[in-house]
Order: structure tokens, then sequence, then C-alpha cells
């Protein structure tokens, strides 16, 4: 349970990794890899690998969707419109290239 809550605290939205990547950090997970790593082993060797997808959906991921994608962003100040698609479209495309693919290649140490 300490090892989840670490790798929450390390990687949520927006106090963390997912949260600076979001914000325009181009290596979020600069100087945390090892811990993060080592909370991903720890995981596996305890055989809760459902417990790390737990914390990345409701730390990271739930958060993250909830602030990108919402209808204010959707219509970008033009109500009932989808003015803000493009926007909103880059900024997820953003989030996983700065997050989530540096992440999986984390994980694939972690979980061989």
């Amino acid at each position: 349970a300490q090892t989840c809550g670490t790798l929450g605290l390390l990687l949520a939205y927006p106090g963390g990794a997912a949260g600076r990547a979001d914000q325009g950090d181009g290596a979020p997970l600069a100087g945390i890899e090892r811990v993060v790593e080592a909370c991903l082993r720890t995981l596996v060797v305890a055989e809760r690998s459902d417990a790390c997808q737990t914390v990345l959906r409701q730390e990271c991921m739930r958060p993250f969707v909830a602030a990108a994608v919402s209808v204010e962003a959707l219509e970008a100040g033009v109500t009932g419109s989808c003015q803000g698609l493009a926007a909103v479209y880059a900024r997820i495309l953003t989030f996983v290239d700065r997050f989530c693919l540096p992440l999986a290649a984390l994980a694939a140490f972690a979980f061989p």
C-alpha cells in the first residue's frame, strides 16, 4: 500500500509528473525515474500490477482528462461550438508524448 501511495504522489495530476507534463515540462519524470521504476518493480514482485493500473487511472489519467476535456475547453469561448477541439486534441497528444510514453518506457523495464 505504501508503494502505491508513493507512486501516486510522484505521478499525480496536477502536483506530480503528470501535472508537470501538462504544464509543458519536457521531462516530467526527470530525477524520479529510479524511484518510479523501483515502485513498479515492487508491485511486480508483489503481483500487484492491478494496483499500479488503479493508481495511474485515479491519480493521473482521470484528473488530466477532467481538466483537459471539458465543455469550456471544447467551446473555446464560443458557446455551442467546437472551436477548441484542435486545442483539446493537441493537449492530449502532448500529454501522451511527455508523460505516457516515458512512463511506458520505464514500465517496460519493470514489467519484463
